[in-house]
């Protein structure tokens, strides 16, 4: 793992939802605008297995990051069981 990795818990700053994720990942890109990527392992784990609220999730991610930001997500799910706003974001 390259030096520049900067890793971080979710639950040393008590993030237990979707709407608090977004804040933390919205606030992470304010105060650094050079972040090109960040990946985030289990979300499902950490907010909740409500697929509807992850898709509002991903959308407004989408919106926040442009095209130069990509932030990848651990889904532990299947796609069958994953609505539309989730998989148009799977590659």
């Amino acid at each position: 793992i390259s030096y520049k990795v900067r890793w971080c818990s979710v639950e040393q700053f008590n993030i237990n939802s979707f709407d608090s994720l977004y804040g933390f990942v919205a606030g992470i890109l304010a105060g650094n605008y050079d972040i090109k990527e960040i990946f985030i392992d289990g979300i499902l784990k950490i907010c909740g297995y409500d697929f509807n609220m992850l898709g509002e999730l991903l959308n407004k991610i989408d919106k926040l990051t442009g095209e130069d930001t990509e932030v990848v997500f651990t889904i532990s799910a299947d796609n069958s069981e994953l609505p539309e706003n989730v998989t148009k974001f799977i590659k």
